[in-house]
C-alpha cells in the first residue's frame, strides 16, 4: 500500500516518480510493484441483501485495482465488467454481475503487459452462479480471490503524491 506524499515540490514529485519507477522495475518476478490501497471490505454474502452489498463493493475495488499504476506495468483497460455498480440492485443483477467479474478477473490476471509476472494463483474457479447459493459462493470466492490478488505485490510500499 503506497505512502501518501502531501503536496510535493516538483523536485520531491521527481523523487517520488523515480522511486516507483525503481519498485516496477524490481518487481520483475511479482505480480505487483505495490499492494493495493482498496479492498474489498464487505461481509461474505449469506442472503440478497449482503450479496448485493458484496457485489457493489467489488465493483468498486476491481474497476479501482484494474487501473492502479502504482501496483501494474500498464492500466487493464480490455478486462472490463459490463454491468454498473448502481445496476446491482436485484439477485438478477447480482448475478449478471458476479458471472462477468469472475470472468473479467481471472482474464486480468495474466492479461498482456499487465502485471509484472502472471498471477498463476488466486484464479476463481467457482461455478457460475445461476441462483441464490451459487450466487453466495461465487460471491464469497471472489472476494477472497480478488483481496490476495490485490495483496501479492514486491515488500515495502511505492509513494503516492497527492495535492500539488
Amino acid at each position: 500500500m503506497a505512502n501518501t506524499v502531501r503536496n510535493p515540490s516538483t523536485n520531491e514529485r521527481t523523487l517520488i516518480e523515480a522511486i516507483n519507477a525503481i519498485r516496477h522495475i524490481e518487481a520483475a518476478s511479482s505480480v505487483h510493484a505495490d499492494a493495493a490501497e482498496l479492498v474489498v471490505t464487505a461481509a461474505n454474502a449469506t442472503d440478497l441483501a449482503s450479496a448485493i452489498v458484496l457485489a457493489q463493493n467489488l465493483s468498486d475495488v476491481y474497476n479501482a485495482h484494474r487501473v492502479d499504476l502504482l501496483a501494474h506495468a500498464a492500466a487493464d483497460s480490455t478486462n472490463t465488467v459490463a454491468t454498473a455498480k448502481t445496476a446491482i440492485v436485484s439477485q438478477s443483477t447480482a448475478i449478471t454481475f458476479a458471472n462477468e467479474l469472475k470472468a473479467a478477473y481471472n482474464a486480468h490476471r495474466s492479461q498482456s503487459g499487465v502485471h509484472h509476472a502472471d498471477d498463476s494463483g488466486h484464479a476463481t474457479s467457482s461455478s457460475d452462479a445461476s441462483g441464490a447459493l451459487s450466487l453466495y459462493t461465487l460471491l464469497n470466492e471472489l472476494k477472497t480471490d480478488i483481496n490476495a490478488h490485490m495483496a501479492a505485490s514486491l515488500a515495502g510500499a511505492s509513494l503516492r503524491a497527492i495535492g500539488f
